[in-house]
Protein backbone atom coordinates (compact mmCIF):
# COMPACT_ATOMS: atom_id res chain seq x y z
CA UNK A 1 0.00 0.00 0.00
CA UNK A 2 1.49 3.25 -1.13
CA UNK A 3 0.47 6.95 -0.37
CA UNK A 4 2.11 10.02 -1.95
CA UNK A 5 1.83 14.00 -0.86
CA UNK A 6 3.64 16.97 -1.66
CA UNK A 7 6.19 14.85 -3.27
CA UNK A 8 6.73 12.45 -0.10
CA UNK A 9 5.69 8.89 -0.42
CA UNK A 10 5.09 6.44 2.72
CA UNK A 11 5.34 3.14 1.54
CA UNK A 12 3.04 0.77 3.94
CA UNK A 13 3.33 -2.51 4.81
CA UNK A 14 0.83 -5.33 3.47
CA UNK A 15 -0.85 -6.01 6.94
CA UNK A 16 -1.34 -2.60 7.64
CA UNK A 17 -5.39 -2.44 6.51
CA UNK A 18 -5.47 -5.88 8.68
CA UNK A 19 -3.56 -5.45 11.73
CA UNK A 20 -3.64 -1.45 12.98
CA UNK A 21 -6.76 -1.22 15.55
CA UNK A 22 -7.71 1.73 14.43
CA UNK A 23 -7.86 1.08 10.69
CA UNK A 24 -11.54 1.49 10.20
CA UNK A 25 -11.94 5.00 13.04
CA UNK A 26 -11.86 8.64 11.16
CA UNK A 27 -10.17 10.53 12.24
CA UNK A 28 -7.95 8.18 14.16
CA UNK A 29 -6.52 7.00 11.38
CA UNK A 30 -6.11 9.54 9.23
CA UNK A 31 -3.78 11.58 11.80
CA UNK A 32 -1.89 8.20 12.36
CA UNK A 33 -1.52 8.38 8.65
CA UNK A 34 -0.30 11.62 8.75
CA UNK A 35 2.44 11.23 11.67
CA UNK A 36 3.92 8.10 9.81
CA UNK A 37 4.60 10.84 6.96
CA UNK A 38 5.49 13.59 9.25
CA UNK A 39 8.26 10.83 11.47
CA UNK A 40 11.87 11.31 9.83
CA UNK A 41 12.84 8.44 8.36
CA UNK A 42 16.69 8.34 9.60
CA UNK A 43 18.32 9.55 12.54
CA UNK A 44 19.12 13.44 12.68
CA UNK A 45 19.79 15.73 15.46
CA UNK A 46 17.37 18.81 16.02
CA UNK A 47 18.40 21.45 18.93
CA UNK A 48 21.24 18.59 20.26
CA UNK A 49 18.73 15.74 20.48
CA UNK A 50 18.74 12.81 18.54
CA UNK A 51 15.88 12.29 17.06
CA UNK A 52 15.06 8.70 15.71
CA UNK A 53 13.37 7.22 12.75
CA UNK A 54 9.31 7.24 13.60
CA UNK A 55 9.96 10.47 16.01
CA UNK A 56 8.73 14.04 15.17
CA UNK A 57 8.18 17.67 16.64
CA UNK A 58 5.26 19.74 16.12
CA UNK A 59 2.77 21.80 18.16
CA UNK A 60 -0.46 21.54 19.03
CA UNK A 61 -1.75 24.43 16.38
CA UNK A 62 0.40 22.68 13.90
CA UNK A 63 -1.91 19.15 14.34
CA UNK A 64 -4.92 21.17 14.53
CA UNK A 65 -4.55 22.05 11.46
CA UNK A 66 -3.47 19.40 9.51
CA UNK A 67 -7.47 18.80 9.30
CA UNK A 68 -10.54 20.43 8.97
CA UNK A 69 -12.12 18.78 11.60
CA UNK A 70 -12.95 20.40 14.96
CA UNK A 71 -9.26 20.47 17.28
CA UNK A 72 -11.25 18.88 20.06
CA UNK A 73 -11.83 15.86 17.28
CA UNK A 74 -8.28 15.70 16.41
CA UNK A 75 -7.45 15.71 20.60
CA UNK A 76 -9.76 12.85 20.92
CA UNK A 77 -7.60 10.52 18.53
CA UNK A 78 -4.35 11.50 19.86
CA UNK A 79 -5.90 10.65 23.55
CA UNK A 80 -6.45 7.18 22.46
CA UNK A 81 -3.51 6.61 20.15
CA UNK A 82 -1.79 7.81 23.18
CA UNK A 83 -4.07 5.36 25.57
CA UNK A 84 -3.74 2.37 23.57
CA UNK A 85 -0.06 2.79 23.43
CA UNK A 86 0.58 3.43 19.43
CA UNK A 87 2.03 6.75 20.21
CA UNK A 88 3.68 8.67 22.96
CA UNK A 89 4.54 12.21 23.27
CA UNK A 90 7.09 14.55 25.29
CA UNK A 91 6.52 17.76 26.05
CA UNK A 92 9.41 20.70 25.25
CA UNK A 93 7.93 23.93 26.50
CA UNK A 94 5.90 24.22 23.25
CA UNK A 95 6.83 21.62 21.30
CA UNK A 96 6.10 17.90 21.19
CA UNK A 97 8.02 15.16 20.15
CA UNK A 98 5.37 12.69 18.91
CA UNK A 99 6.90 8.90 18.71
CA UNK A 100 5.33 6.28 16.53
CA UNK A 101 5.63 2.79 18.47
CA UNK A 102 5.41 1.10 15.32
CA UNK A 103 6.97 3.31 12.75
CA UNK A 104 9.35 0.19 11.65
CA UNK A 105 6.75 -2.41 11.58
CA UNK A 106 4.47 0.01 9.41
CA UNK A 107 6.89 1.35 7.15
CA UNK A 108 9.11 -1.76 6.25
CA UNK A 109 8.52 -3.87 2.88
CA UNK A 110 6.84 -7.52 4.06
CA UNK A 111 6.40 -8.15 0.10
Amino acid sequence: MSFSTDGISLRLNNTFHTQFKHYKKHPTCALYLSFLFLCNWKEQVINGRLIKKGQFFTTKPALHSLFICKPEKIDNAIRLLKRSGDITIEKFGDLLLITVRDYLRWTESNE
